[in-house]
């Protein structure tokens, strides 16, 4: 059959005809019918590509390119003297008449002909980008994702390598299944939810799953975080432990330290009334070298007192035990000024000043509601840590205000305390632990008391801020809020790891 003069008998074709017949063979570009033009004048003779690249105005790599694309549907080729040459393969009558369909429409309406070719590169280019996209879902979906995609029926459209595994759920499973599966319903719900499957602990993150702007189903990314649920549950373990440590000591040190302390305080009185009497010169010096042992003693038991009571206060605020007496009429300067006449005599014996605010700097300020005893506990230790920091001749100052930022939802402002030291200040990582790890020595005791101070400040609704400067000092900031009604409140406001306030 030659294409020439069959094509003359053929019926006028429409657009759709060449439209098809150009994606039936796989023809996209204008430069091919230049080719194939020449092609169907002699089906038997082979044409160089030098010959062909010249027709389509290319290169001969691209010609070749584009060419040899076409086989062997189309076209055939061969390569002589080390050049390729091509002819139109032998044609099925279907094949042939949409070829013949095609150069018709060359000849005669090269606009309608290169409009049908516009939109088959758009349908290459479409259809490329869908096997691009197929394919990196695939691979997103095999070898990273840990998800699983859902229509709104409730049908799974796609899925990982990861949940197949771990679920049994694959593509095209139902409402029903994906249900019994998850052990909830993706469809009702949205957020997070926590599955166990066998040892593993699964994360499942819903959310609306839109295309084009409509919404189409559901996404549900799932993590695996078996590893993080058994490391908090260690920790947690850890805590039970260390509370219940803590609760131990206290106990058993509590009664053979009050004993001691008692003997200790008989010894000293003993001593004392033989050398007033002075029945026993003769051992005057060996009576005068055992009252100062039993004065270091003493020392020394008034720092096991100090750390008993460190570790009882702490215990009870961890399990919500410590009892707090609400007061609602707390005065900054009652506080301060129990905190300096039990902090002064310690600040003389080092050379260091202890400036205080002066009176007019309360004018002004409200009282706070709380309980006096713990909040002045709370800045005796500020007071004795800076201390311990601050070298000799050094200051540490004591300031007070207010600002009109509420700490809570019931105050519309707070008013702080401010204890300022002259030590060699404080990096941003030492800043970062001062609450959260022992900073004791074996002059002062386990350090608890800082971590103490700041769960009471919490338990008030408060807070303690720091800012350091290295080579200059630190200042703790102690921040309370002020209630619009201090009346009404009865219970302290704040509340930590689960505690409740007496």
């Amino acid at each position: 059959m030659n294409i020439s003069s069959d094509e003359k008998s053929r019926a006028p074709a429409t657009q759709a005809d060449v439209q098809k017949a150009l994606t039936d063979l796989g023809i996209f570009s204008e430069n091919v019918l230049h080719a194939l033009d020449v092609l169907s004048a002699n089906r038997i003779a082979y044409h160089p590509l030098s010959h062909l690249a010249l027709r389509m105005r290319m290169p001969s790599d691209e010609a070749h390119e584009l060419l040899k694309s076409l086989e062997p549907d189309v076209v055939e080729s061969l390569e002589t003297r080390g050049e390729w040459s091509f002819a139109l393969a032998r044609l099925d009558e279907v094949r042939a008449g949409q070829l013949a369909t095609i150069l018709k429409a060359y000849r005669s309406d090269r606009n309608t002909l290169r409009e049908s070719l516009g939109q088959q590169s758009e349908v290459l280019r479409l259809r490329d980008e869908l096997a691009f996209s197929r394919d990196l879902m695939g691979t997103i979906l095999s070898n990273v994702g840990e998800i699983l995609i859902v229509d709104l029926g409730g049908t799974v459209l796609a899925t990982s390598a990861f949940v197949e595994r771990t679920l049994m759920v694959s593509r095209g499973a139902s409402h029903q299944e994906l249900r019994d599966r998850l052990t909830f319903d993706p469809m009702a719900e949205t957020g997070v939810r926590d599955i166990k499957i066998g040892d593993r602990y699964l994360e499942c993150h819903i959310s609306d799953f839109v295309s084009n702007g409509k919404l189409v189903g559901r996404n549900v990314s799932i993590a695996d975080v078996t590893e993080a649920r058994e490391l908090q549950r260690a920790r947690e373990r850890y805590e039970d432990s260390r509370k219940q440590l803590f609760s131990i000591i206290a106990h058993e040190l509590q009664n053979p330290a009050l004993g001691l302390q008692s003997f200790l305080q008989d010894t000293l009185d003993m001593v004392d009334r033989i050398l007033v009497s002075g029945k026993v010169p003769d051992m005057e010096q060996d009576l005068l070298a055992l009252k100062e042992d039993v004065f270091m003693n003493q020392r020394g038991q008034t720092l096991l007192n100090r750390v008993i009571g460190d570790i009882f206060d702490y215990v009870k605020l961890q399990r919500g035990q410590m009892r707090f007496t609400v007061e609602s009429d707390v005065s900054l300067d009652y506080l301060l000024a129990l905190c300096s006449m039990q902090c002064e005599p310690l600040c003389q014996r080092k050379g260091i000043t202890l400036v205080k605010p002066d009176d007019v700097d309360y004018d002004g300020i409200p009282e706070v509601v709380g309980d006096s005893t713990r909040l002045v506990q709370v800045l005796n230790n500020l007071v004795k840590n800076a201390v311990k920091f601050t070298p000799a001749n050094g200051d540490i100052v004591l300031t007070v205000g207010r600002e009109p930022v509420g700490l809570s939802d019931d105050s519309d402002q707070h008013i702080y305390i401010q204890v300022a030291d002259s030590g060699p200040g404080m990096s941003a990582s030492e800043i970062d632990m001062v609450f959260k790890e022992y900073r004791g020595s074996r002059s002062d005791g386990l350090g608890l008391g800082l971590m103490i101070s700041d769960l009471i400040i919490r338990a008030h609704g408060g807070r303690i801020s720091i800012e350091s400067q290295i080579g200059v000092g630190s200042v703790f900031r102690v921040a309370l809020p002020v209630f619009v009604n201090p009346g009404a409140v009865t219970v302290l406001p704040g509340s930590f790891s689960g505690m409740e306030i007496f």
